[in-house]
């Protein structure tokens, strides 16, 4: 059985955080297959499934995120 990798992403409570996401996936060409968003306070937690984790792996980190 294959497994689904999925991403724990902390967040400040600002407008366009998760827009700066989706956005540097989207220009990469990866797609967001899952999304749940939790608010605490200040700070979210966003939890992501995409199609291609390795590639989105690399934007995160070659995005400081």
């Amino acid at each position: 059985m294959m497994g689904i990798t999925q991403f724990q992403i902390l967040l400040t409570n600002t407008p366009g955080a998760l827009a700066e996401i989706s956005h540097r996936l989207g220009y990469a060409g990866i797609n967001i297959r899952g999304i749940s968003l939790t608010s605490i306070q200040d700070q979210s937690i966003l939890h992501l499934v995409v199609n291609d984790p390795v590639a989105a792996w690399r934007v995160f980190k070659e995005a400081g995120i």
